[in-house]
């Protein structure tokens, strides 16, 4: 299989953040599984909003919060 095409950035994005439709993201999955240009994409991305949790301050939540 040759990929011709690669996944826009946004796309790649939403997939990493989890945001992106259920559909699309089977369909996105299967395409940076065979991509290594996109799924170094994915890296990328995830390396930044790894970067981007951990610039998080930590906020404390109420005991009750689960019940």
């Amino acid at each position: 299989m040759n990929i011709h095409q690669h996944l826009d950035p946004a796309t790649i994005l939403a997939f990493a953040a989890g945001t992106l439709d259920p559909v699309l993201s089977v369909v996105a999955a299967a395409h940076i599984d065979w991509c290594p240009v996109c799924r170094s994409t994915m890296r990328d991305a995830e390396q930044v909003g790894g970067a981007l949790l951990e610039g998080l301050d930590g906020t404390s939540v109420s005991d009750n919060c689960r019940t």
